[in-house]
């Protein structure tokens, strides 16, 4: 199915009120011996159901939130059209047929009354505005008795979206007199929806309890709890899509993990088991694969993932690849599906707010997204790295890329990005082009339809400036944002920028940005990823206008950070970055002095700057540079083949002026000379070019 709204708004926002449920007994658990839980007590029922649990789950999320997601009837309808209705039960379905006239008439109004905003007010706050304004009383009705707790929470927010609606507005009685109609319909269909709703969810709450356990023990490397809790689910629940994943990823832990190791650390072998007992456990989750494939194959790039690592541990690396090339090949198209299962986890908003919490969606996401371990492609970078071919392995870790920026769901792209920088370092730096010359910042959006909006300032434009000395196209950018009380960070893609000139700029307008009810005040920290046909590289000059804050943490240097970074560049790292692009530290200080241009431009008495070419390949450290680590460049761009720099500044007679260049590489102290020509005038140079080996006070020798 396609689950893509308009508004790019792919989170389930609350799903269910009643996994609030689910929260407080999660916290409990987390807190336990994981080695010593009984989990097959948490789930009771003695026969599998008759119905599919996980698709009526995901329909009843819909008809309670996918409306104010989407712009229209039509939208709505088609966007139902596309769910999978195997296995739900009439009740449901009912349900569904019920809300449609309500729908229907909420549309009728709007096109009458030529209001755009009417669906979108309305939807949103019955929908995911319903968690925003839960009460701490409410919550605990909700803990107590989810079902009566849901259908009086549910009728009040529907209550003041419509007088919310109806205050912001001077209405004609005949529109007044319709609303109330609409309401009274809505208020009927809450009496017979909430009963089922609260039945279903409370059996899925009780499910994701057990199940959530075998992902803390798949993460805290637990083969063996990891198996007991799947089969503890799995004889209620034998087609439960995620229990069978999680189910062969244990019998794969336990085949292939090492106990000092990470985890799925790519071709490891377990000592403590021989090779038969190894075999025996991979062919066991090759079963259940196998299973996993025939009953949902619309849905297999994940099994197809495991199915290529069980062929890698097996030692069939050639057979292993082309199952993974088949399994990149499916997660573009599935992706929205498999998302779709990821629904019920950011629906349980507090998962977000833990540690713990954290390490299971990650790691659910990196299954079901193919990202980070679980990655197709970065099982081949890996293998092409062992091997030393970087040229192979950069050309995988791109791929990788390029099919995470079209599935749509884009969730764990900065993890990605973590991941290379960490494991795929020599090759990962082939993909990095001229870093910090791409500039973003960003403001509230203030004009059109939005400004009825509570929260208009949730909705952002994006000015992106080309600083660099080359034309940028078809230029993908993906915001990854960190808001107060969260851990994760949420990303948001932007328009795609077909051509930005040198030192051109584009705007990118009315982004919407907000999530679980967050706006541009609540962001804590963003970073920002930029992709190109042939580049992935961080895009680290990101401003906020609104607040005037500089998200460039990764250059944002003051004098004790400078002197901390003078003094800690990793060697082994420097020798490896060199070896991989052809340069080194003799080459990079020759080219300094012999090709570095200085001048000073004298505007007043009091005013003067120093400009200065350096040569553009230094561009490759990803450099910052300060004026006597104290000034930060006034203008930094690229012009030709020189990174060119204006420091305002009195530069002094002689040798004592010193620009300082630092990076993860390597860090120069740049020392230029300025001599008095009292014909011509002053005169500057690069005089010599040292590698800083001890810092006294703020001088660097």
């Amino acid at each position: 199915m396609n689950e893509t709204p308009k508004n790019k708004k792919t989170q389930f926002i609350i799903g269910s009120v009643a996994f609030l449920l689910a929260a407080v007994l999660l916290v409990v658990l987390l807190t336990r011996n994981h080695e010593t839980e009984d989990p097959v007590a948490v789930i009771e029922e003695p026969e599998a159901p008759a119905y599919n649990l996980e698709n009526t789950v995901r329909v009843i999320n819909a008809l309670l939130i996918a409306p104010d997601q989407l712009n229209s009837f039509d939208e709505y309808l088609r966007f139902m059209s596309q769910l999978d209705y195997t296995g739900v039960p009439e009740e449901v379905l009912s349900a569904r047929e019920d809300l449609k006239p309500i729908l229907r008439e909420l549309s009728r109004l709007q096109e009458e009354y030529n209001d755009l905003g009417l669906w979108q007010q309305m939807w949103k706050q019955m929908g995911s505005g319903m968690l925003e304004s839960l009460g701490p009383e409410d919550i605990s009705l909700l803990i107590v008795n989810p079902g009566a707790g849901g259908l009086e929470i549910a009728k009040e927010a529907a209550s003041r979206a419509f007088e919310g609606y109806e205050a912001g507005r001077e209405m004609k009685a005949e529109l007044l007199q319709e609303m109330d109609s609409v309401k009274e319909q809505y208020y009927g269909f809450l009496e017979s929806f909430m009963p089922v709703y609260a039945e279903y969810i409370d059996e899925w709450n009780r499910l994701c309890l057990v199940r959530d356990r075998a992902y803390i023990a798949l993460n805290n490397q637990q083969p063996l709890l990891v198996l007991e809790y799947c089969d503890s689910v799995l004889q209620n629940y034998p087609d439960n899509r995620e229990t069978l994943l999680l189910k062969a990823m244990g019998l794969i832990q336990l085949s292939q993990w090492d106990k000092k190791g990470e985890p799925f650390q790519f071709v490891m072998k377990n000592n403590e088991l021989s090779a038969p007992e190894r075999d025996t456990l991979l062919g066991e989750a090759q079963k259940v694969v196998e299973r996993y494939k025939k009953l949902y194959p619309s849905q297999s790039a994940p099994a197809l993932l495991l199915e290529g690592l069980i062929l890698e541990y097996r030692g069939d690396t050639v057979r292993a690849f082309t199952v993974f090339d088949q399994s990149s090949q499916e997660y573009p198209r599935q992706a929205q599906q498999l998302a779709g299962m990821l629904d019920s986890y950011r629906a349980r908003t507090y998962l977000y707010k833990t540690v713990e919490g954290s390490k299971m969606i990650n790691l659910y996401k990196s299954i079901m997204l193919g990202s980070g371990y679980f990655s197709p492609n970065f099982e081949k970078a890996v293998y092409y790295d062992k091997k030393d071919d970087l040229e192979q392995c950069a050309a995988a870790i791109y791929a990788h890329f390029v099919r995470r920026g079209n599935q749509d769901v884009y969730d764990g792209l900065l993890e990605d990005m973590v991941f290379c920088e960490t494991f795929l370092p020599n090759s990962f730096n082939r993909l990095l082009p001229e870093r910090n010359f791409i500039d973003l910042s960003f403001s509230e959006h203030k004009t059109g339809w939005w400004l009825f909006k509570e929260n208009h300032n949730e909705i952002i434009d994006v000015r992106v400036d080309n600083q660099s000395n080359i034309e940028v196209s078809n230029l993908r950018i993906f915001l990854c944002i960190q808001y107060t009380d969260m851990i994760d960070y949420h990303v948001v893609k932007l328009k795609t920028i077909e051509w930005l000139p040198i030192r051109g700029f584009d705007t990118v307008n009315a982004v919407q940005i907000g999530y679980l009810g967050k706006t541009i005040d609540d962001i804590a920290k963003m970073r920002a990823i930029g992709m190109t046909d042939d580049k992935i590289f961080w895009i680290d000059n990101l401003y906020n206008a609104k607040t005037g804050r500089d998200y460039n943490e990764a250059h944002k240097v003051n004098y004790q950070k400078m002197l901390s970074k003078l003094e800690s560049v990793d060697v082994q790292m420097r020798d490896a970055y060199f070896e991989a692009i052809k340069k080194n530290d003799t080459i990079f200080r020759k080219d300094i002095v012999d090709y570095s241009r200085v001048s000073l431009v004298v505007e007043s008495k009091k005013k003067s700057f120093v400009e200065i070419d350096l040569p553009v390949e230094l561009n490759l450290l990803s450099p910052t540079f300060t004026w006597e680590l104290k000034l930060m460049p006034t203008e930094r761009y690229l012009k030709g083949n020189y990174i060119h720099l204006v420091f305002e500044v009195h530069p002094t007679n002689g040798s004592n002026n010193t620009l300082y260049m630092t990076s993860d590489y390597l860090n120069y102290a740049i020392h230029i000379n300025m001599s008095l020509d009292y014909a011509s005038g002053p005169k500057l140079k690069v005089e010599s070019v040292q590698i800083p080996t001890s810092i006294k006070g703020k001088t660097v020798n």
